[in-house]
């Protein structure tokens, strides 16, 4: 999630829009004819080039190459050209310019070794000693002048659990955002038993933060959506959600929600409340 995560906001900042994202899962591109997908064909003439084509097309964007390990061979040369000279030749011979783009690409190489403790007396959560068993486990896998090309290997540790709990109030904030609550003008205040709660269940070491976005949606939205549909609460009022107090929890928890009048839903309250007309009309 980290480094997608990290592109996605990357193209929002450089270009406005993470739509200017063009994201290559290499795992799908581990064959030869898979490879050749992404520059064209010449051979069968008219064939589409997955990452020459959107460039030419767009030249300002975000190419992320995800888990480059599990390409094919070739794609290494495909990239050389493009971060040395800036621009790549298509199947067709035609030059696309690269010189616009913003180029990532992410391995898993080498952070096995890099997470794992050192032996001896040495200090375990040394950090710049783990960053130097990760260059060496990519200078073991990939050649010296590939990894020469990248202006930087940026290292991506383990969450902590404060990070995990800012990643899950600032995904609460965006589900807060949404149309629906703006324009019932309702508050949410989430509790932080609750907080903890999803960030618990939504992260793990080994997958890291991915399910953080399911979990914010079963504890936090599905509530929500749940009382809406059932009430109608007030314009202005509290909604405070909690961690239900049961013994035996549903699958993922159950989260309670309480509406709380405010000054605003009270001033709501009031002015849509029915009054008789001199005629005797409502």
């Amino acid at each position: 999630m980290g480094k997608t995560e990290l592109a996605k906001a990357l193209a929002l900042y450089l270009f406005g829009s993470e739509r200017r994202l063009l994201r290559f899962d290499l795992s799908e591109f581990a064959s030869y004819q898979s490879y050749r997908q992404l520059i064209g064909d010449a051979e069968t003439g008219g064939t589409s080039a997955s990452l020459v084509d959107p460039v030419r097309e767009q030249p300002f964007q975000v190419v992320l190459f995800d888990e480059l390990e599990k390409g094919h061979a070739n794609i290494q040369d495909l990239l050389l050209q493009i971060l040395d000279e800036g621009r790549l030749t298509d199947a067709s011979g035609t030059v696309v310019d690269f010189r616009k783009t913003f180029i990532i690409a992410t391995t898993n190489v080498g952070s096995e070794a890099a997470s794992r403790k050192p032996a001896g007396f040495g200090n375990p959560g040394d950090a710049n000693d783990g960053d130097a068993r990760l260059r060496e486990g990519l200078e073991a896998y990939f050649r010296p002048e590939f990894l020469n090309r990248f202006q930087r290997v940026v290292p991506f540790r383990a969450l902590r659990r404060e990070d995990v709990e800012r990643i899950v109030r600032k995904e609460i904030s965006l589900v807060l955002a949404r149309r629906g609550i703006g324009a019932r003008e309702l508050a949410v205040e989430p509790s932080d038993a609750l907080i903890t709660r999803i960030s618990e269940e939504g992260y793990d070491v080994r997958y890291g933060a991915r399910a953080l976005k399911r979990q914010v949606q079963r504890q936090i939205v599905m509530p929500i959506a749940t009382l809406l549909a059932e009430r109608n609460p007030t314009r202005g009022s509290m909604l405070k959600l909690d961690v239900r107090s049961v013994n035996v929890r549903e699958s993922g928890g159950a989260t309670s929600v309480r509406v709380l009048s405010t000054e605003q839903s009270a001033t709501h309250a009031k002015a849509s409340r029915a009054v008789r007309n001199p005629s005797g009309g409502r």
